[in-house]
């Protein structure tokens, strides 16, 4: 598997923590260290950093389920916009596996077990996406592990599948109503298919 990442925030931060150290059970996370990118002038303080939990993701026929696939942790130490939400879309532009084009359900889905047990089909709509976690002023700075989960049909060749999933902090004044992009990353994951 190959990740690669594209940014196309305003921007971007490095992950201050090693992936062991984002279990549930671990202290808070310092807040995030802002690293501009070089042609960006902005002065935007919302944050976005995904890391990849895994060298491979190599699938079979069937359910297969990747705990801590990617590490996220998002900040935004704005006053004036202290709710942050991070939201999460893929689209498939040939409706092929795995992410078929909507209505169809994708065969990605996604958990975050130390908030939730629940398990979800990857949003495969567009904006404005699905809300992986709400933020409140007193949770502005976040860090999670994120279980991805693919099912495989036994008709699916062998080969590399490529899925985008486009990550976005959208920040507003209060809890609910209006949101305002202030970063997005799309993170690219190669899930390898094989028989052996």
């Amino acid at each position: 598997m190959s990740v690669r990442t594209v940014l196309s925030s305003s921007v971007a931060t490095v992950l201050s923590c090693a992936l062991a150290a984002c279990s549930s059970t671990a202290a808070p996370p310092a807040p995030l260290a802002a690293t501009r990118l070089p042609a960006q002038t902005t002065t935007a303080a919302s944050y976005l950093a995904i890391a990849a939990g895994a060298p491979a993701l190599t699938v079979r026929t069937g359910t297969n389920s990747f705990s801590c696939a990617l590490t996220i942790a998002t900040a935004d130490p704005n006053a004036a916009l202290p709710y942050s939400d991070l939201l999460a879309y893929a689209v498939s532009p040939n409706n092929q596996f795995p992410i078929y084009k909507y209505p169809a359900t994708s065969a990605v889905s996604w958990s975050v077990p130390d908030r939730s047990s629940a398990i979800t089909p990857l949003y495969n709509n567009g904006l404005p996406g699905q809300t992986i976690w709400p933020s409140t002023p007193a949770t502005q700075t976040q860090t999670h592990c994120m279980t991805l989960t693919i099912v495989v049909p036994a008709t699916t060749a062998v080969g590399t599948y490529p899925v985008s999933i486009t990550y976005v902090v959208g920040v507003g004044a209060g809890p609910s109503g209006l949101r305002f992009t202030a970063a997005s990353q799309t993170v690219t994951l190669d899930f390898v298919v094989t028989r052996s």
